[in-house]
């Protein structure tokens, strides 16, 4: 259904941890595209062995120039964009396509989700949950547990879109 570039900085960790919660948690199956900048962790290698479809560059292009990287790869009509840091909520596409069939009529979109992090810095359009601070850490009980508790009426996402 959608072509989902991941940008990662040396962080296989948790770079491991997201593709997991999209393969764990979608419920359609999606072209999942990484794009390694740098990979001196050992990210590039890493990947690979997973089977996993990439680009990478030996050094840091910036956000723009490797998103368009990995997106030129997007086999689908939709591509949608996450970081290595990011996880995906359960039934997170089932949601994205409903709010899709709402929005495709529209000539221009745009989509956003809600981030959760463990720490309050003041910023409004993110919901403070400490579910694990490294992967290492991180609960997926507490995580998926608590996911309800965190819906907001009339929200309309992580950022704030365009008008």
């Amino acid at each position: 259904m959608f072509s989902i570039v991941i940008l990662s900085w040396n962080n296989l960790p948790y770079l491991r941890l997201c593709v997991e919660s999209l393969r764990r948690d979608s419920q359609r199956q999606h072209q999942i595209l990484v794009q390694v900048n740098d990979g001196s962790d050992g990210t590039r290698d890493g990947i690979a062995r997973e089977g996993i479809e990439h680009t990478a560059s030996g050094v840091n292009l910036g956000i723009c120039f490797t998103v368009n990287l990995a997106a030129s790869r997007a086999r689908t009509d939709y591509a949608m964009c996450t970081n290595d840091d990011m996880l995906a909520a359960p039934g997170w596409d089932a949601a994205l396509e409903l709010a899709l069939a709402r929005v495709t009529m529209q000539p221009m979109f745009m989509l956003s989700g809600t981030m959760i992090e463990p720490v309050d810095t003041g910023n409004r359009c993110v919901v403070v949950a400490d579910c694990g601070r490294e992967p290492a850490a991180f609960d997926l009980e507490r995580f998926s547990a608590t996911l309800r508790a965190h819906a907001r009426a009339g929200w309309l996402g992580a950022t704030w879109p365009p008008r």
